[in-house]
């Protein structure tokens, strides 16, 4: 009985402290948060950038060794690497 009471205790001060309200963020805390924001999505286009090029390296070395063989392949085009070019933080592109 008094392990029940102990868990339901310990279950209702959990569900007090989840349901508290947490202050809104600052002006600075908005900046930092968008700044994060947008160097995790540039680096998520550098990644891309990125795999676009060595995909492209390993298939001109796949079809430079078929042509070796004698095979005769050809590839299907695709749309070029594009870079995504340097960082540029939010509040420099505003102004």
């Amino acid at each position: 009985m008094l392990k029940r009471t102990a868990i339901a205790l310990l279950g209702l001060s959990l569900a007090t402290a989840s349901a508290a309200k947490l202050p809104p963020p600052t002006p600075e805390q908005q900046e930092a948060a968008a700044l994060a924001a947008a160097k995790t999505a540039h680096a998520n286009k550098m990644d891309g950038y990125n795999l676009c090029v060595v995909q492209t390296k390993v298939a001109a070395d796949y079809v430079n060794k078929q042509k070796a063989a004698g095979k005769s392949y050809t590839p299907e085009t695709m749309a070029p690497c594009v870079s995504p070019g340097p960082f540029v933080p939010p509040a420099a592109a505003k102004k």
